[in-house]
């Protein structure tokens, strides 16, 4: 007798992850999904299978309590085989003036979440299962140019113990990061795609030591989410729907067995994502538009 497939998604109840939470709940499989948001909010989401089901967990994944309740979930429900990491934020765009405390929310969604989660969920994993984190293209803007470091996070026998220690010592470095050094200097996000590039680097030791699952990171590309601050950039936006639809092709599609992967389009509108093994420091593109066009606008 065949199952439901067992998905979650974090973040679901706005942007990208709502929208990839309703292409899951629209997936023809029958599917049992766990629509994660911190207020555990019921998104009213529509099922296409008639077996299948959605449930609406609290799940702030900076807390530990939320964590190890989603386990017990999960742990009823016989196991887990996707997980879709959406949640996380740029606080660089919040106007916080504490450099460190921006640090510090910076990591605590973005990485130390993430990774908490994924740990939670792998021993819960049927064979096969796969992973799916969302990340930036904000992360190809890390070049770890000083020859020390590029060599320390390029190491193919990296551990996870020695990932942690650099992003420790990101945690203080970052702060104020010293040309030279090898951590971004940019004046666009450094925090945040730093954070995003260490998140494609926990995607590539996680799938290294677990060859039984799928994991894998994607840039969803420039996706028209947020209008106040969109509406206001020329550059040429896809739909959420478009953006969603490549994470939920690396969790639901036929992706050939690819794994420990960074996945990007070539432009930021690009409507197709491939694999890109040269990513840091790789520049991509974004397509002008003027500020009277649609936002909704991708070919």
């Amino acid at each position: 007798m065949s199952r439901d497939k067992v998905v979650v998604v974090t973040g679901a109840n706005r942007g990208l992850g709502l929208e990839i939470a309703r292409q899951v709940a629209a997936h023809p499989e029958p599917i049992t999904l766990l629509a994660g948001s911190r207020s555990g909010q019921d998104l009213k989401l529509s099922t296409a299978h008639p077996s299948s089901k959605v449930l609406y967990p609290k799940l702030d994944i900076t807390n530990d309590a939320d964590i190890v309740k989603l386990v017990s979930v999960v742990q009823d429900l016989g196991g887990i085989d996707v997980l879709i990491n959406n949640a996380g934020l740029s606080f660089e765009t919040f106007g916080i003036e504490d450099k460190k405390e921006v640090m510090s929310k910076t990591l605590s969604l973005n990485y130390y979440g993430t990774a908490a989660l994924i740990d939670a969920m792998i021993p819960l994993m049927h064979e096969g299962g796969r992973i799916v984190s969302l990340s930036s293209s904000a992360s190809q803007d890390c070049k770890f140019d000083n020859d020390e470091l590029h060599k320390r996070v390029t190491d193919p026998n990296l551990t996870r113990q020695q990932l942690d220690d650099l992003v420790k010592e990101y945690s203080v470095a970052g702060v104020d990061p010293q040309p030279g050094s090898g951590w971004s200097t940019s004046p666009y996000g450094p925090m945040y795609s730093t954070v995003k590039a260490f998140i494609n680097i926990l995607s590539r030791l996680v799938a290294r030591d677990h060859p039984e699952l799928l994991v894998n990171s994607i840039c969803p590309g420039a996706s028209y989410t947020t209008p106040r601050v969109q509406d206001q950039m020329p550059i040429k936006f896809k739909t959420a729907e478009q953006g969603a639809s490549e994470a939920v092709r690396l969790a639901l599609g036929d992706i050939q067995g690819v794994t420990g992967k960074y996945w990007a389009g070539d432009t930021l509108d690009s409507l197709h994502a491939h694999v890109i093994d040269d990513w840091m420091g790789r520049e991509i593109k974004a397509t002008p538009r003027e500020l009277t066009d649609s936002p909704f606008n991708a070919t």
